[in-house]
């Protein structure tokens, strides 16, 4: 009795995993980099990633289509890609959020001019008076 696996289905839960990794090991960098223990370990983290996606293919008992490797590091590093992006953007904002606070609070306020500022219960609040 010979039993055949259809490779089409062990591929793809092959990528399905390999998602699920990216989307897990993008997170555990996130932390790392918010951490600060990513600085300097950069190259460790992508040679680390890089081994995973490679691993099940070590295992095949067939010759490995360079197409399916490239599969693999899509499926794998997709995630990384987007939440890395993510992270950029979200530091970009937060970063030119804060350039926007620092340069309305260190504007001088011209003569003759009233600056209101709304507090939270909604009202509003004179800084300058009107001279």
């Amino acid at each position: 009795m010979n039993i055949q696996i259809d490779f089409s289905l062990v591929l793809a839960l092959i990528y399905l995993l390999l998602h699920v990794f990216g989307w897990g090991y993008d997170r555990g960098v996130a932390w790392a980099e918010r951490e600060g223990y990513a600085e300097g370990y950069m190259g460790y983290i992508v040679a680390f990633g890089t081994a995973i996606t490679l691993l099940p293919f070590a295992f095949m008992g067939q010759p490995v289509s360079i197409w399916w490797v490239y599969g693999a590091f899509v499926a794998s590093g997709m995630p990384m890609i987007l939440g890395s992006t993510w992270r950029h953007i979200q530091a970009r904002k937060r970063e030119q959020d804060g350039q926007r606070t620092d340069a309305v609070s260190n504007t001088p306020i011209p003569f003759g001019f009233v600056v209101e500022q709304e507090v939270d219960d909604g009202q509003t609040k004179s800084m300058a008076e009107r001279r």
